[in-house]
């Protein structure tokens, strides 16, 4: 009942902010005290991962020790005994961990709080080495399914690491300097960890948490605090205080915009192999052992680093291995195709939600988006830093409807469109956001072709104005790994008819099947005339459509085409190597 009455309080305390701070505001507010992030703005929020500085929006060690230091400081100077104290603080640090959330940087926080606390109380003492190893194990004892917790892994991680490097920064007088070499530590430290989960890092976060730490542990977080205790007791002293708070974030949100936008900002390494992470780590200790000694003789071990940094960013261009990936994006299409030695990166549709109004209420916090939930972090996994080709089928919302967030977050070569479709794709967000970003946009249509890395891409549709949109559809066919391929949009059966009479020879080893499996396409003289031995089906699980349709799986498997479906298999991946390859599923 007690934990159930503390979380209530915790709500309560939520819905406070939320009613009485600004907007701009309140979701930081509410992470500093109640560590929910979930109210933050998108933008803020993806701004703060950008440039690693998302750590201090979750309540960790620095939160922890400004609470128990004020309390204690408060008790002491009102006169309660220091052992008094110490009791109060033991007791009250488990309420706080319920209360702001229990995450694993709290669990943390808090645990090796109460630990001080007790061997304090006691007289004993222990090694700071000792405290973090006695709670990393008492935890990973009573929950061993935290080890794979980002959040246990990034706070056990950096804060291990300034507790074994207290002496290399020591070695500094100056507090900026301090400062900035903790900051170096702990980027370091967490750039193993960052790599593997999220494929990227920001160097300009070593230079920003010098200016952001301080800034949040001195001023934002107390005044946070203070500004809530007071709007809660003296609501009209409490109102001044919270408007200058909400202009302090207000200026701390847009400078962290702006340097979103700077060159180190963020920085795709790609998902680094285990050898490429054992490395990582090797160097990463050779270093801290080396800096503890003297700077000098850690240069050799920073060389390192730097080399297998280097190499690990430039890897796909080492890659003689090309790949095409049907991405699974739900009720959609998204065609990834990766060519040998980064000689071209192509996505073919980007998916897309259908949206319908809804009522305030039903809204969820965040949103969903395909580009920036799937497709942009499939990217970067991938070390792609750059996609010269965005081709885009046809406007239907579930090809081209993440198209603005793709090319607002991640840079893309060339947009291209089919030919008769521009009108329809004119008043359409992306492209103007496209034109202010200067993007190349190129229209296609049937005879256009080129050729990259050796593979040819020949453009079959569209040839005319159509009035269904899906006959409108961007036909590729290309030639990858030693198959043929037949992309083909959203192209029903009139359009494979005119295909077909036009070019009456045609046959593909692989086909990408129309429309979603519809019935309206993958008929069988198609069928019998193209002859491909696998078929790609991109559809969304139970979606509301029925697709595919069941005459057109019988009509695939009754002419012994092998069918791969993303709502069953998840995303489907041809890799290969020069003119051989193999395929292979992902989990849904």
């Amino acid at each position: 009942m007690k934990t159930v009455s503390i979380r209530n309080l915790r709500l309560k305390g939520i819905a406070y902010i939320r009613e009485h701070f600004p907007e701009e505001s309140s979701g930081f507010v509410t992470a500093l005290i109640f560590g929910d992030q979930t109210y933050i703005d998108e933008g803020d929020l993806t701004n703060y991962q950008r440039l690693g500085l998302v750590h201090l929006l979750a309540i960790s060690g620095l939160h922890v020790s400004f609470l128990t230091g004020m309390l204690f400081y408060f008790g002491i100077r009102i006169g309660i005994t220091r052992e008094r104290m110490m009791v109060a603080i033991l007791i009250f640090l488990p309420v706080y961990m319920l209360l702001s959330g229990a995450s694993p940087s709290v669990v943390r926080s808090c645990l090796m709080a109460m630990l001080f606390f007790l061997l304090l109380l006691f007289k004993k003492r222990i090694s700071a080495g000792a405290a973090i190893g006695s709670v990393y194990m008492a935890l990973l004892f009573f929950r061993p399914n935290m080890l794979y917790d980002i959040g246990f892994q990034l706070s056990f991680a950096v804060t291990f690491s300034i507790i074994m490097s207290s002496s290399i920064f020591l070695q500094y007088p100056k507090k900026t300097t301090q400062l900035f070499i903790i900051s170096s530590i702990c980027q370091l430290a967490a750039l193993p960890i960052l790599l593997f989960h999220f494929f990227e890092v920001s160097f300009l976060g070593v230079f920003l948490n010098v200016l952001y730490v301080p800034l949040y542990s001195i001023i934002l977080l107390p005044f946070s605090l203070i500004s809530l205790l007071f709007h809660l007791l003296l609501p009209s002293l409490g109102q001044p205080l919270i408007s200058l708070l909400n202009f302090t974030f207000v200026l701390c949100n847009k400078a962290a915009d702006a340097a979103s936008d700077l060159p180190l900002a963020s920085i795709p390494f790609g998902k680094p192999a285990f050898i490429m992470m054992a490395l990582l780590v090797i160097s990463l200790l050779g270093l801290y052992l080396a800096w503890d000694v003297s700077f000098e003789k850690s240069k050799i071990w920073c060389g390192i680093l730097i080399v297998l940094l280097l190499f690990q960013y430039n890897l796909q261009r080492f890659s003689p291995f090309g790949e095409v990936q049907i991405i699974d994006v739900g009720q959609g299409d998204s065609i990834l195709i990766i060519l040998p030695f980064n000689r071209g990166n192509y996505l073919i549709d980007t998916g897309g939600q259908i949206t319908f109004p809804i009522d305030t209420w039903a809204k969820k916090r965040k949103k969903f988006n395909t580009a920036d939930d799937i497709i942009i972090p499939l990217l970067k996994s991938k070390g792609i830093h750059q996609l010269d080709k965005l081709i885009l089928t046809h406007p239907d919302a579930d090809h081209m409807g993440s198209a603005k967030e793709l090319i607002e977050n991640f840079k893309v070569g060339e947009i291209i469109i089919g030919g008769w479709s521009e009108e329809q794709y004119r008043d359409m967000d992306f492209v103007s956001m496209a034109r202010d970003k200067k993007m190349k946009m190129t229209v296609l249509k049937r005879g256009d072709h080129w050729v990259a890395g050796g593979a040819p891409f020949a453009v079959l549709g569209p040839y005319e104005k159509e009035e269904n949109k899906n006959d409108s559809s961007i036909v590729l066919f290309t030639e990858l790994g030693g198959l043929s391929w037949l992309l083909t949009g959203d192209m029903g059966e009139e359009g494979e008819r005119e295909l077909l009479s036009t070019f009456p020879h045609v046959q593909a080893d692989v086909l990408k099947v129309g429309h979603h499996g519809s019935k309206t396409s993958s008929s069988a003289p198609f069928l019998e005339q193209l002859q491909p031995k696998a078929a790609l089906i991109s559809v969304g699980k139970d979606n509301g459509y029925g697709h595919p349709h069941e005459d057109v799986i019988r009509n695939l498997e009754g002419n012994g085409i092998k069918v791969f479906r993303t709502d069953e298999e998840g995303s489907i991946i041809y890799k290969y190597y020069k003119s051989s390859g193999t395929f292979r599923k992902t989990l849904p």
